[in-house]
């Protein structure tokens, strides 16, 4: 099995960046959970890790994607089911 580990960093040019057009109800859930992290920002203080991320843990540090990718599966499950 192979050791892989969390690389973040900003887009090598310019044009890495790039606008993504979402629903107004994604945009809303997106402002929600904004609020949420400055939530956790202000009761973790200066232990809140922050890299400005949107899936992360309650102390800032990032989620992996593997991790977001089960919960989303197991969601899946529970709706469908």
């Amino acid at each position: 099995m192979k050791n892989t580990a969390l690389v973040l960093k900003e887009p090598k040019t310019k044009t890495s960046t790039r606008r993504v057009f979402i629903p107004t109800t994604v945009a809303e859930m997106l402002k929600q959970r904004k609020a949420e992290i400055e939530e956790y920002k202000a009761l973790y203080g200066d232990e809140f890790a922050d890299y400005n991320l949107v899936f992360c843990h309650p102390h800032g540090r990032p989620i992996e994607g593997v991790t977001i990718n089960n919960e989303v599966t197991y969601s899946r499950r529970l709706r469908f089911a």
